[in-house]
């Protein structure tokens, strides 16, 4: 088994939508596994980090197979 994460950051929302959009489609036809308590999952996000204060996270997205 091999794993993969990744944590891509972009500065221009229509590239981050093109790429996630790439992966939805990959995640849905190919045979991604799970394990007993994990599951594959893509999440997609907005950053607050870079705020002044810094903000938490917000989960815009989430898939899991």
């Amino acid at each position: 088994m091999r794993r993969i994460k990744v944590d891509l950051m972009f500065n221009n929302d229509f590239e981050a939508d093109e790429v996630l959009e790439m992966l939805i489609k990959y995640f849905k036809i190919k045979g991604i596994k799970n394990i007993v308590g994990e599951k594959s999952f893509i999440q997609y996000e907005e950053c607050g980090h870079d705020q002044s204060p810094p903000a938490p996270c917000k989960i815009l997205k989430r898939l899991e197979k």
